[in-house]
């Protein structure tokens, strides 16, 4: 099992010897990459400290394609080199995030936020495995994602499927689909800010 994270100490460095609070946004899968990266953007527009702790869960040319596609590989502070099934990724998550945690008390007078995103594994466990190591909360983007679901018969003819959506009673929902739903609500418990969306335009 590999718990051990992979720290870029110059980038790392860079962020946190300049600000007391110091934005960490993590990566895990493809969708993070295109919804976190505006994040990034607009910290470094603004002058706001920010590196990316990316998990490594997505890494290969074809699913991690989107760190450099978006620009993200030249911010990434540390990695945490997370692989295997839902077990093995939860196990390595918590003991490298605690890992991570003892490097950044490296800098005690820095406050880390970290800010997952959205319904990933990444987005339930490693909150969680921050408040562990760290007793702190963190930002949940896109929180509520898939928290709810129509009561519908999925037996149903199709157009009687889409009316539901738009008509029927919702229902908070918990575990379906699995495990994107419990991802959700699982991270957002250990969060201390639920975005429910980050929209950056131009003006």
């Amino acid at each position: 099992m590999n718990a051990s994270p992979t720290v870029y100490e110059d980038r790392l460095a860079a962020q946190m010897d300049h600000g007391d609070l110091v934005l960490a946004v993590v990566t895990a899968t493809k969708p993070d990459f295109y919804k976190q990266a505006p994040v990034v953007a607009a910290a470094d527009a603004n002058g706001l400290p920010c590196f990316v702790i990316h998990t490594g869960q997505h890494y290969d040319d074809v699913l991690g394609h989107g760190l450099e596609e978006y620009g993200l590989e030249t911010h990434i502070g540390a990695d945490l080199g997370i692989r295997g099934d839902l077990s093995q990724k939860t196990a390595e998550m918590m003991l490298a995030v605690k890992e991570l945690a003892a490097k950044l008390d490296e800098w005690p007078d820095t406050t880390v936020l970290p800010m997952v995103h959205g319904d990933t594994h990444a987005a339930a466990i490693f909150p969680q495995a921050w408040m562990f190591a760290t007793n702190q909360q963190v930002v949940h983007n896109e929180a509520g994602l898939r928290g709810m679901a129509p009561a519908y018969d999925t037996t149903a003819d199709p157009t009687a499927v889409v009316s539901e959506q738009w008509d029927g009673e919702w229902h908070i929902e918990r575990t379906e689909p699995f495990p994107e739903q419990y991802d959700t609500f699982i991270g957002s418990a250990a969060s201390i800010y639920q975005l429910s969306l980050i929209h950056i335009s131009e003006r």
